[in-house]
């Protein structure tokens, strides 16, 4: 697999020595949002859409087989800093090859998210069609197995939402996947990386709104 890190130095005032190794956004990012635009793009999909025109290549399918989102202390050659103020944030994208540009495209789309300015990415149109909602209930509360949990719904990408419940139900997930095959291959991942004795799930057959606007 190959990976590639991109480098963005966000809020306050840019670092001109910085400018070969980070791109610097002006305005705060809201970085849960990116990580959940950026878990649509992790699988198999046909990435033509970011690709640069005139590219020349047999294929436009490729597996992104994680997308991370982190605010790091330095970054590229000397331990380069964002700048007065600024935090300085990684994009890091793994996967069997990259297109031409393709990784700085979907960097862009991401930081349009983060801005708040309404990108989105259409889930049928990179092969996600299916919304999942996962019902889990446990009576294994200790410190390890919360450890395992949580680190379980940081690395995989099909999960979009985790909240922990009042109630006879102690968590709910919200996935999105390709179709019953992917929810099965999302299923034996997470019961192989924490041990889980309840767990249900409900596929969505319509969505009649979805929306991130606040009620204000």
């Amino acid at each position: 697999s190959k990976t590639y890190r991109y480098c963005l130095s966000t809020g306050g005032v840019a670092a001109p020595f910085a400018a070969r190794y980070a791109w610097h956004v002006a305005a705060p990012l809201h970085l849960d949002a990116m990580r959940g635009a950026g878990a649509q793009l992790c699988g198999r999909h046909d990435f033509a859409a970011f690709q640069s025109v005139g590219s020349q290549v047999r294929s436009s399918v490729r597996t992104l087989s994680s997308l991370t989102i982190e605010r790091r202390p330095a970054c590229g050659a000397g331990g380069v800093t964002g700048g007065t103020g600024a935090t300085l944030v990684t994009v890091e994208v793994e996967g069997d090859g990259f297109l031409r540009h393709m990784v700085r495209a979907i960097v862009g789309t991401l930081v349009e998210v983060g801005r708040g300015r309404g990108a989105r990415i259409d889930p049928e149109a990179v092969g996600l069609g299916l919304s999942v909602f996962v019902i889990i209930r446990t009576s294994a509360h200790e410190e390890g197995w919360l450890a395992k949990f949580e680190e379980a719904v940081r690395t995989l990408p099909e999960i979009q939402g985790a909240h922990r419940m009042t109630g006879d139900i102690d968590y709910v997930l919200r996935l999105r996947v390709a179709d019953v095959t992917g929810y099965d291959r999302f299923y034996k991942r997470l019961i192989a990386k924490v041990p889980i004795s309840d767990i249900s799930a409900s596929f969505v057959m319509e969505d009649i709104k979805e929306t991130t606007a606040l009620p204000i």
